[in-house]
């Protein structure tokens, strides 16, 4: 870490004695030949700036998807949608009534089967909002491999960007001491206004845009965030509800009983917890 700082100090050194010596004018030649040094400063880190907007004009369609909390949104009314769902397979009648028996003895008919067809149906359902959860689930990770990949491809930029701040703040220093030093009153005034003050003017320039980019940063850390949180969200959900769909469905395979059926409930209450947190 120590070697990587004092390369970048050597690296602001040389950069603004390169700097410098491209804005100071040789005083010696005509005024005819001395370079528009406005034009220098005005380019000064203007790439570095540049590769900045580029990249947050890539991230305009991924983030669309989160415009107004938009996926949010959606997978908030899934997971509340899978809990009415899963409710519906807690309310279940499990074990029929004399009546019902009465009914099924008549017909014909099978509780198990009943109970059977029942579950079937609610796990249709299920299954269905499931599909959807994981299909935002995969763009979900997606996304976060891109924003991910740009977060590094930002930071690379904005280190760039800050060596340039850094070798405006060392340049500008360096101009105070060359017009102090400077005792022709004509080229005082030049270095003054055509060096001095744009220089200024740049750095302030270039730190509202790395402030600008520092904030879009930390927001894009922040929405990465919440992604992992939705996706182990998901995970967990799609877990826990797979297993109560499982249980309910070896249920049907034999007579219920009421340690089963209190099993059966449990898992499901477990469910419906967990989705209330969500």
């Amino acid at each position: 870490m120590k070697e990587n700082k004092k390369i970048g100090i050597q690296e602001v050194h040389f950069g603004v004695d390169s700097f410098i010596s491209q804005l100071v004018p040789d005083f010696t030649q005509p005024k005819k030949f001395w370079l528009d040094s406005r034009i220098l400063i005005n380019s000064f880190g203007h790439k570095e700036i540049e590769a900045l907007h580029d990249l947050s004009s890539t991230l305009q369609e991924p983030l669309s998807h989160y415009s107004k909390n938009k996926i949010v949104s959606e997978v908030s009314n899934e997971l509340t949608i899978l809990k009415l769902k899963i409710e519906q397979i807690l309310r279940i009648n499990y074990e029929p009534t004399w009546f019902q028996k009465i009914y099924y003895f008549i017909l014909g008919l099978s509780p198990i089967d009943q109970f059977s067809k029942k579950l079937d149906n609610e796990k249709l359902k299920i299954n269905k909002t499931l599909v959807s959860l994981g299909a935002k689930k995969s763009l979900l990770k997606h996304d976060n491999r891109v924003f991910e990949e740009k977060l590094k491809q930002y930071q690379q930029s904005l280190n760039k960007l800050i060596q340039k701040i850094q070798i405006l703040v060392s340049s500008i220093e360096k101009m105070h001491k060359i017009i102090e030093l400077e005792e022709n009153i004509e080229r005082k005034i030049y270095l003054e206004d055509k060096i001095l003050i744009p220089l200024q003017q740049r750095i302030l320039e270039q730190r509202e845009t790395l402030i600008v980019m520092e904030q879009g940063i930390r927001s894009l850390e922040f929405l990465v965030q919440n992604n992992n949180i939705l996706i182990k969200g998901i995970e967990h959900v799609e877990n826990i509800t797979l297993t109560s769909l499982n249980i309910s469905t070896t249920l049907t395979a034999h007579r219920l009983d009421q340690k089963e059926l209190n099993t059966l409930k449990e898992n499901i209450t477990k469910t419906l917890m967990l989705l209330d947190k969500m």
